[in-house]
């Protein structure tokens, strides 16, 4: 089997049928494909009568008799529907001047003649700029357009002041350019000053993480500028700006340009048939209805958007086309039907009561690196409020697919989800083989194996580089040289270095190849490691298949229901939509779930980290095009995460490519790196810029000292480390310079892989394994942190409460930066002078200027309590009831772990578990030990707390109760169905422990020993106080009673103003004008034109309106005298001090390191995840 497993990998599906693109491993399933094909397409066939041209479909029959024979299409007997097809024109009516608005139509579209003149700057930059960086970005900051493109268009406009009359012109002209409705979103480039370094930064505009408004407004008509106009008046730009900065140490200098980005929505046809592109066929997220799963041909009508409802309502995409042409029939009766536009959207949202919402993916070109990605992009939104929602994405414009309705594909727009329950870290894999009840031995959690490279490159010098100007220069083109790989794989641990022979893409070619090479033999060994995992998947799904019983599926309502719902209250499910994890229901009666999971683990064995240094900025960029071009043509690059210029992490089938950089503290050096982790070796020395050619690789001597002198570094080697280079010379006899360029290329490579090794076992220690959890430090330490705290959980927002969320962001405030004294000098200054001489008293002279700053504070601040468990909310409107977010089956399976001392997962401290291929939801779950785990089957117990309304239970709950009312069935139906759930858990091979409400209710009452459980573990103070009030809540955060949060109104008191004057209390955001800062800095402004309109900022203030306030900072404001005059809602949780551990971990550490040198790596690693 493992070899089977492992010839796979070397099957590529090479053979693809020349009509539908379907891929084949093997020329003979090829040529049985086609053949089915010739079969199918004798059977349905279509005939022009005029030309004899045969159509497979009438549709495009139709198309074709009245675009080439002008005849009218051919006609369909039908049954009038209750709509007539309304007339629409895909092109713009003539105009009679040269540009008009249609601000009359319904439509509201706007028409021109075409693109008129708009003025560009010169390419060269004016001498009158203000700075040598003005010049240097010139070409950004000039005025130019992009016009005429198919989906969006930008406008550029130097700017010489922040004259709003300017950039409302500006619009207007944008306006009358169109010929579409479109959507306007602005951004702009800025300079930046560093007080401290003195230096400058120009920051671009971009439509993507700079823009001004968070969406892009609609444009219909001329009226629709007012709203722009308006948000424009409203927004200060400085500040907004400012609020780009890396950190307060910069000041915004200048505003030098503005981007307009016009994306155009065009009134587009959906449905016409092209060819998808690879990624979107690929993507297990897209259902592409590209051709009909029956015949395996090419759909080449125009009812996509039809076929997607149909999915969209429940139908396989085996039978989709009766309800198809039913629906298409509900909405249409004429002969020239031409496909879907997005302007009739919302009158197919009313017809079928849904939501549509549309998207694009946008292809991105980056004009330096010549590297294309792809960005979702929101078309149309829907306005609409209806229960169900469908998603659409439009490819070529004219072509839509069917997104699986959930948020998770919503990408490149922002969407906000409130799912409810816990938050959790994502899985490993080994996390979910272990919840299918195979448990993983500790030593093959940690993938064994990896690999290390380094590029490097000679610099080609040109005294005419093309892309000098009269302002840059380019002093070299850094071209790939050679390369250097080693790995830790048996067979593959020398290194070994490809060197250049002139052509970098074969170089290229041969680097991966090798590397693919490694990977495979790792994934050889892996499968023999990994040999009685396989075995024992092997013997549950066999196991699992003889126990299986031809049942119904789940239901969407058995699927929905959640057995935790207690206390007769009802779950709202969405029409359309699964609670919980998305099940395909004919997959799931097929396939069982451990199947799925080991294609994840072969790919995971599969999956070959690879490691640099710095090689996310420099070494894949200075390869970048032959080294991605390569890798699309003969690996699948799965995805790639990139930081401005900085290729974080590249997936690809075989290879993970990684920067250590990226799990290293700042400015950390390649030597120093080495030198940390003591390792045997360390990096030798080379004449980089002596090297221009190729041919210095044949110089039969090594270079003289002088040549290793850096101009970049202006640095040079003593005469021991050139000493050092002649003595590796002479005693590796080697003969020419490509001899030494191997051996300094291989240093790069051997000690670098020790010293990860080193650092892996670092996390390895703190059970991460170092290069598959994670891409960079803060990855880690995420799972670092919340993986040590396994009886403390995090609730997430409900969408029932998502207004805490917005309420909770808003009020979030960073640290405030204060000035208390403009200018103090020793010996020459006073202190408090003004306030002295205001009291007839003598001002004490300045003796010393000191300065504090908090060690490890936000360290500090994580140990401290933290907002833990499910959260209570009460509010005013309530009487500040109780209305608690978690159920009654909490108590009960938190006293069943406690008995039997153990932890059961539920959905409230971790997410649901669904067994069997039905994927059948239970309340609570747990796996015993591994050793029992592994060789005695599953010894997995089940908990089940059964709400007796809703499971049909005879007992006095429920009596004389005939029907639920809530499930529309009788209760002795529901009965059935609990029985046969409890039946086929217990036939997969799991115990069962049940308990009915109704005993659970009972036994509250009896058992005294519970009744404390409860009171001590799960009760909160605040718990047996139906309402409270003002002061109620006030009294409980002074005694520690209450901690969480109070949304209220607090001021400063007139008698305590005095005492807080030099800073004032409350932070809060808010707006500020130029009459609150002051006289001075009032002038100050006027002068500069600066905060024309109010900015928002964070400022000191004595008072405090509708402010959010965490329950510690609330207590030291009451404490220190405050009033608290209104209280609008309260939100508990249980405090605990649950990253306290991790605080003091780091603590120790670093005390280590101060005082065993040895340690000090260690110290500096803990630091780093500290911070």
């Amino acid at each position: 089997d493992a070899l089977n497993r492992h010839m796979k990998t070397h099957s590529d599906k090479d053979h693809e049928c020349s009509r539908c693109h379907k891929t084949f491993n093997r020329k003979d399933a090829l040529n049985r494909y086609v053949r089915m094909h010739e079969q199918r397409r004798a059977q349905r066939e279509y005939t022009c009568n005029i030309c004899g041209e045969v159509f497979r479909n009438i549709f495009p029959l139709q198309a074709h008799q009245h675009d080439v024979h002008q005849v009218g299409r051919g006609k369909r007997t039908k049954l009038p529907t209750r709509r007539a097809k309304r007339q629409r024109t895909d092109e713009p009516e003539p105009t009679r001047s040269s540009t008009r608005v249609n601000e009359g139509a319904s439509t509201s579209a706007v028409v021109n003649e075409g693109p008129q003149p708009f003025p560009q700057d010169p390419l060269l930059p004016p001498s009158n700029l203000p700075s040598q960086l003005h010049r240097e970005h010139w070409r950004a900051i000039r005025t130019r357009q992009s016009r005429g493109n198919r989906v969006q268009d930008w406008y550029n406009y130097r700017l010489s002041s922040l004259n709003m009359g300017q950039l409302v012109n500006d619009i207007d002209r944008i306006f009358e350019d169109q010929s579409t409705v479109f959507k306007l979103n602005l951004s702009f480039g800025f300079v930046l000053f560093n007080n401290e370094t003195e230096q400058m930064q120009y920051h671009h505009p971009s439509a993507n993480n700079n823009r001004v408004f968070d969406s892009p407004f609609q444009i219909n008509n001329r009226d629709d500028l007012v709203q722009v106009r308006t948000a424009l008046e409203n927004i200060d730009i400085h500040e907004w700006a400012n609020k780009q900065r890396p950190n307060s140490k910069w000041i915004v200098m200048d505003i030098t340009n503005v981007t307009f980005y016009v994306t155009k929505l065009r009134d587009h046809p959906i449905g016409r048939s092209v060819r998808l592109p690879k990624y979107v066929l690929e993507n297990p997220a897209i259902v592409s209805l590209d051709c009909d799963k029956n015949t395996g041909l090419p759909y080449e009508d125009k009812l996509c958007f039809f076929r997607c409802l149909a999915l969209h309502r429940g139908c396989h995409s085996k039978n989709l086309e009766r309800d198809t042409q039913h629906f298409y029939e509900q909405y249409d009766d004429s002969d020239d039907f031409d496909g879907v536009t997005l302007e009739e959207l919302p009158e197919l949202e009313k017809l079928f009561e849904l939501n549509i919402y549309v998207y694009r993916l946008t292809e991105l070109h980056d004009e330096d690196d010549a590297t294309t990605s792809f960005v979702a992009q929101l078309i149309q939104r829907s306005h609409r409020r209806y229960a169900n929602s469908m998603y659409l994405n439009l490819y070529d414009v004219e072509n839509s697919e069917s997104l699986k309705p959930t948020r998770a594909n919503l990408r490149g727009d922002s969407s906000s989800h409130f799912p409810g329950g816990v938050y959790k870290v994502p899985q490993s894999i080994f996390d979910l083989l272990a919840d299918e009840g195979i448990e993983i031995p500790e030593d093959l959690k940690y993938f064994p194996y990896r690999a290390t490279f380094d590029f490097e490159c000679y610099f080609k010098r040109e005294t005419e580089h093309p892309r000098n100007t009269a302002k840059l220069t380019w002093e070299a083109e850094h071209i790939p040289l050679s390369v250097s790989v080693c790995s830790n794989v048996p067979g593959y641990d020398q290194p070994k270095c490809f060197v250049s022979s002139g052509s970098t893409s074969e170089m290229i070619q041969q680097f991966v190849e090798y590397l693919v090479k490694i990977s495979q033999e790792s994934y050889v060994l892996l499968l023999d490691l990994f040999a009685d995992v396989f075995r024992q998947i092997e013997e549950r799904v066999n196991q699992a298949s003889e126990n299986e019983e031809v049942d119904e599926p789940n239901s969407e309502e058995q699927l929905a229901e959640c057995p935790m719902g207690l206390d007769n209250e009802e779950r709202e499910v969405s029409d359309g939509e699964v609670v919980g994890d998305e099940v395909n229901e004919d997959e799931a009666e097929k396939t069982h779930p451990l199947e799925k999971l080991v294609e994840k683990l072969e790919l995971y064995l599969m999956e070959l980290p690879v490691i640099g240094f710095i090689s996310g900025k420099y070494d894949i960029n200075a390869a970048k095009n032959p080294f991605f071009s390569y890798l699309v043509k003969h690996e699948q690059v799965k995805f790639v995460i990139k930081r401005n210029n900085n290729h974080m992490c590249l997936k690809t089938q075989h290879l993970k490519f990684l920067d250590i950089t990226n799990y290293l503290a700042p400015g950390f050096s390649y030597e120093q790196f080495l030198k940390a982790y003591e390792c045997s070796q360390t990096k030798g020395y080379f004449p980089y810029e002596w090297v221009d050619s190729l041919g210095k690789l044949n110089n039969p001597t090594l270079p003289p000292r002088e040549t290793f002198h850096s101009n970049l570094s202006g640095t040079d080697i003593t005469e021991e480390q050139y000493e050092y280079c002649e003595r590796v010379w002479n005693e590796q006899n080697m003969k020419t310079f490509r001899d030494f360029l191997v051996w300094y290329n291989n240093l790069d490579v051997v000690p670098f892989l020790e010293a990860v090794q080193k650092m892996s076992n670092f996390w390895q220690e703190r059970n991460i394994d170092m290069f598959k959890d994670g891409v960079s430090v803060p990855g880690l330490t995420m799972k670092y942190l919340f993986s040590n705290i396994p009886d403390t959980y995090f609730s997430l927002f409900s969408d029932k409460d998502k207004d805490m969320y917005y309420t909770m962001k808003d009020n979030n405030v960073g640290g405030p930066s204060i000035i208390f004294n403009r200018y103090h000098e020793e010996g020459k200054t006073s202190i408090r002078k003004e306030e002295m001489r205001a009291k007839g008293k003598e001002s004490k002279p300045c003796k010393n200027v000191v300065g504090y700053d908090a060690n490890a504070l936000y360290l500090w601040a994580i140990m401290q309590n933290m907002p833990t468990g499910q959260y209570t909310r009460r509010l005013e409107e309530d009487g500040f009831k109780k209305r608690w977010s978690g159920k009654m089956a909490i108590e009960c399976l938190e006293w069943k772990a406690n008995q039997r001392r153990i932890q059961i997962r539920h959905e409230y401290n971790n997410t649901e578990k669904r067994i069997g291929t039905r994927r059948l939801p239970v309340d609570g779950f747990h796996a015993e030990s591994q050793t029992v785990f592994q060789f005695h089957g599953s010894l997995i117990v089940y908990f089940i707390l059964l709400g007796c309304y809703w499971h049909g239970h005879n007992c006095q709950l429920n009596e004389g109760k005939e029907v639920n009312e809530k499930r529309d069935k009788p209760m002795k139906e529901l009965l059935e169905e609990t029985k046969r759930n409890s039946a086929y858990i217990t036939k997969q091979g799991f115990n069962l422990v049940e308990c009915w409400e109704c005993e659970w209710r009972d036994m509250k009452k009896r058992n005294s020993a519970l009744q404390r459980f409860i009171a001590t573990h799960l009760r909160r103070p605040l718990d047996k106080l139906k309402t409270m009030t003002k002061q109620s809540i006030i009294n409980a955060v002074k005694n520690d009673k209450l901690f969480g949060c109070v949304e209220c109104d607090i001021h400063v008191p007139e008698s305590l103003r005095e005492y807080f004057k030099e800073m004032c209390p409350i932070f809060k955001n808010t707006e500020i004008r130029r009459e609150d800062i002051g006289e001075f800095m009032k002038s100050y402004a006027e002068e500069n034109n600066i905060m024309p309109r109010p900015r928002r900022s964070l400022i000191g203030s004595m008072i405090g309106k509708k402010i959010m306030l965490a329950t510690p900072l609330l207590k030291w404001y009451l404490e220190h005298g405050l009033e608290v005059t209104h209280v609008y809602q309260i939100v508990e949780y249980t405090p605990k001090p649950c990253f306290k551990p991790f605080g003091d971990a780091v603590s120790d550490a670093r005390r280590a390191g101060d005082a065993d040198p040895s340690k000090a790596i260690i110290a500096d690693t803990m630091k780093l995840v500290g911070n």
